[in-house]
């Protein structure tokens, strides 16, 4: 794009979404996926990649002292 009055054809978005590591990514990828084809007539293919970049659930222990409460009760 060379002038930013120009309306493009394509719009690309980039999501990044969070989820627990008990959630399945197709899951999570289905559920998202439903959500949008209630708003578009033809739901088109969606790229879930990054590059080939891939950043993986990271399963924290509860037991790290940052999530322990100051005051527990």
């Amino acid at each position: 794009m060379t002038n930013p009055a120009i309306i493009p054809e394509l719009a690309v978005i980039d999501l990044d979404f969070k989820f627990l590591p008990n959630e399945e990514p197709v899951e999570v990828k289905e559920e998202f996926e439903s959500f949008v084809h209630h708003f578009c007539a033809d739901l088109i293919e969606i790229n879930w990649s990054l590059g080939d970049l891939y950043f993986p659930p990271m399963d924290t222990p509860v037991t790290i002292r940052s999530f322990v409460p100051l005051f527990p009760t």
